[in-house]
């Protein structure tokens, strides 16, 4: 199944989630998610697959999308101008080939772990046929999305929990990694010195993939990444300069396949460092 078909077949959906009157999604941009799909499955052809290709993306309300209102779940916030560009780690996520397609519900200001929205509603877990119980907080709409299947990964925020609750009330899997791993400036925070970008996914081995691809210069489990690197924008909706890590390359020498410097390997491994390498 090609990219763009996997889209479409989540906006499917999406519309009948909507027609129930659910609460998880705030905004969703289908459209322009196509668009994007179809040219990294041109791009595919071409045998550069890029590291997150096929994964579609929701973002917390939270964080700076391009287009929306970063309301963070407030009313309070609702009539600020749309975000000119996307948060640094959304804009990762994009040079890596995954598509963002919706804009999720949050706990207000994240500042709880049941889900409560007073403003927009509050998202059920679907693991209740009755749809009565909460799907916990406070990145409820991003854990209910992905246990639906209306997309494959969740961007979302972890203070003391905030990932890792909804992701168990709602049958996921959440992780919040180490602070400073990911880049949060275009968030907003509940708590500047704990608040950290994490993911809810429906298995672990999504987690590794994500990761693997934001953290290139560290060993992971495929041993390679491919993203786009920044430039100007092609009609086709993707940046055009291509930065593929050698260790994508078959010939890569050991540094070049953890993408880390020959000194810093030899370091790590008691070798002596080779004059001739790079």
């Amino acid at each position: 199944m090609s990219f763009s078909q996997h889209i479409d077949e989540q906006s499917t959906r999406i519309t009948r989630y909507r027609n129930e009157q659910g609460v998880a999604i705030l905004h969703e941009r289908i459209d322009e998610a196509q668009t994007q799909a179809n040219a990294w499955d041109q791009l595919a052809l071409s045998a550069v697959v890029p590291a997150l290709i096929g994964l579609t993306v929701a973002v917390k309300a939270c964080f700076d999308v391009r287009g929306w209102v970063t309301t963070a779940g407030s009313r309070v916030l609702q009539d600020k101008p749309p975000a000119n560009v996307d948060a640094p780690l959304v804009a990762a996520l994009n040079r890596c080939g995954a598509v963002v397609t919706v804009q999720t519900n949050m706990t207000e200001f994240a500042f709880g772990a049941l889900g409560l929205n007073p403003h927009f509603g509050t998202p059920l877990t679907p693991l209740d046929p009755l749809r009565q119980r909460i799907a916990g907080g406070s990145t409820s709409g991003g854990a209910v999305v992905v246990a639906l299947g209306l997309t494959d990964l969740a961007l979302g925020s972890d203070t003391s929990g905030s990932i890792r609750i909804p992701a168990a009330f709602c049958g996921v899997t959440g992780f919040k990694p180490s602070r400073g791993r990911y880049n949060d400036d275009g968030m907003i925070y509940l708590s500047p010195s704990f608040d950290v970008p994490g993911f809810i996914a429906r298995d672990v081995e999504t987690l590794l993939r994500v990761d693997g691809a934001l953290k290139p210069e560290e060993p992971s489990v495929s041993g390679k990444s491919i993203c786009v690197g920044g430039g100007s924008s092609s009609p086709g909706g993707l940046p055009w300069s291509i930065s593929i890590a050698r260790s994508a390359l078959p010939s890569a020498r050991p540094w070049q396949r953890y993408n880390i410097t020959a000194r810093s390997w030899s370091k790590r491994n008691g070798r002596n460092w080779p004059a001739s390498a790079k």
